[in-house]
């Protein structure tokens, strides 16, 4: 009887780790099912990261003090506050942007847009 209680618990356990995969936290908000956009304080860019096959990288601290990192896809558009193409050298720490992106099968954030607004 004890057995069964115990994988009755893990069970269910279980099912409420599988489902906290799909929360999105209050200063994300999901476009679709894919693409999450998040606000935040430019806190580094590197622009050639020769690492991962030249993408720019950002990293980012949104509203909850949480330091999020970005690879830049290679179509993705960056743009000013008046809404000019720039690129990612042109992004400043201190900046406040507005990255719209999806996380690849490995966990990685992919920016598909990042929008200067501040």
């Amino acid at each position: 009887m004890k057995n069964i209680a115990l994988l009755v618990m893990l069970f269910c356990a279980g099912g409420l780790f599988i489902s906290q995969k799909n929360i999105v936290y209050s200063q994300e908000t999901a476009v679709n099912a894919d693409t999450i956009v998040i606000s935040g304080v430019v806190d580094f860019v590197d622009p050639e990261n020769l690492g991962k096959g030249r993408r720019a990288e950002i990293y980012i601290i949104d509203e909850s003090g949480r330091k999020i990192k970005f690879l830049v896809d290679f179509e993705a558009v960056i743009s000013n506050k008046g809404g000019e193409n720039i690129t990612a050298r042109e992004i400043n720490k201190g900046d406040r942007v507005a990255i719209n992106y999806t996380v690849n099968k490995e966990g990685t954030n992919i920016a598909k847009s990042v929008k200067v607004v501040e």
